[in-house]
């Protein structure tokens, strides 16, 4: 049984790669595309429906679409088939992959050079974010990954509680944060309801810790005294916030503050389209010593090029990137499935009448000019891991 199931497996990842292969079939281009919005989230089926419409407005490809349900799921799937020689011909992680996949494909040469296409298209180039190449531009000018969607991160708070807890404004400082959950704390014992101010899982930790290191350093680092300032913030958050062990979610995080169980939801503004609309719920962005506020700009790759060598593939994957970088499409992004497009032409003023709160959140965002940089740091993470684990 075991050997059947082997067979059936290398079936499969064949199949796929004889695809990559078959570039050019009843005069359509196929490109396989490994994706990771496969979940049956609303969004998710706005962004793969968008990817379809291209197959309208393209007749002369087809994608042939690998839609895995998460980033780790994608990156499997690329190392199944780079073991066997293959390299996909495109790749959307959703953002992960940072510390792994996308410097290994870089470093091995698995990559397409985007940069060359980039420079003979100016309508092309005005359509990458200025925070996609500060992220991702190489030393000497290369450039692999480009995206289609910004993640900002700051924290979404019931408004309600806020202001029954005597929170007048938006904390400006750490300590004034701290103060809040102190305060929420102290309100829901008065009245004896089973709410926290946040739940303090590993994501959460991890944004946290972001926040408070990137206001004071440019290369946070674990070890660093700054780092071991943010865990000791943590640890005195953790009195009032519910240690929370994985797998707790960002959806186990939205689930509890659109039911009142907590105060405040640390996470992308993307998620505003997952939240209650029965209840008041606001963004902010962190806060900053000197009083101003940040915002986590996440610097994780988009979509990845499979360099095949095969120059109708590849061409067929750069008329993608156009395609979803271009206006009509990165105004869908935003106003069907909520997410930022990273195209900085976009006019956001519609936002005001279509849906006010993400409107405001954005707002916000442009206001504070300080992006923080979310990146994925292993060694924080089992810091962070350890510090939770001490918790519970």
């Amino acid at each position: 049984m075991k050997r059947i199931w082997l067979l059936l497996c290398l079936m499969f990842i064949l199949t796929g790669c004889q695809e990559t292969e078959n570039a050019i079939q009843d005069g359509q281009t196929t490109i396989v595309f490994l994706n990771s919005w496969g979940s049956g989230d609303d969004r998710h089926q706005v962004m793969r429906q968008i990817y379809q419409d291209f197959e309208k407005e393209n007749p002369d490809i087809k994608l042939s679409m690998i839609a895995m349900p998460s980033s780790e799921k994608v990156a499997d799937k690329v190392r199944e088939m780079v073991s066997v020689g293959k390299v996909p011909n495109l790749i959307y992680s959703g953002g992960g992959g940072m510390d792994t996949l996308y410097p290994f494909m870089a470093e091995h040469e698995y990559l397409l050079d985007l940069m060359p296409y980039i420079k003979e298209d100016k309508q092309f180039a005005d359509c990458i974010s200025p925070e996609n190449y500060a992220a991702f531009q190489t030393q000497d000018g290369k450039l692999y990954t480009v995206t289609d969607i910004l993640h900002v991160c700051g924290y979404w708070y019931n408004v309600n509680m806020f202001e029954n807890a005597g929170i007048t404004q938006t904390p400006e400082t750490w300590e004034e944060f701290l103060l809040a959950c102190e305060k929420i704390s102290s309100w829901t014992e008065s009245i004896q309801y089973d709410i926290v101010p946040l739940h303090l899982d590993t994501e959460t930790a991890a944004l946290l810790t972001e926040a408070y290191v990137s206001g004071r350093e440019q290369e946070p680092a674990a070890g660093t005294d700054t780092f071991q300032e943010a865990i000791d913030l943590l640890e005195l958050i953790g009195r009032y916030a519910a240690p929370e062990p994985e797998p707790f979610t960002y959806q186990d995080n939205i689930r509890s503050l659109n039911i009142g169980r907590c105060a405040i939801y640390a996470g992308d503004i993307a998620g505003e389209q997952l939240l209650n609309r029965e209840i008041r719920i606001a963004y902010s962005a962190f806060p900053l010593q000197s009083g101003e506020k940040m915002n986590l700009a996440s610097a994780t790759p988009g979509f990845l090029v499979g360099n095949t060598g095969n120059e109708e593939q590849q061409e067929a994957c750069i008329r993608f990137l156009k395609y979803m970088l271009s206006e009509p499409v990165q105004e869908r992004i935003l106003r069907e499935a909520g997410y930022l497009p990273s195209n900085p032409g976009i006019d956001k003023e519609e936002l005001q009448e279509t849906n006010p709160r993400l409107y405001d959140a954005w707002k916000m965002v442009e206001d504070y000019e300080i992006l923080g940089k979310m990146t994925e740091n292993d060694g924080e993470r089992e810091e962070l891991k350890k510090l939770l684990e001490k918790s519970e």
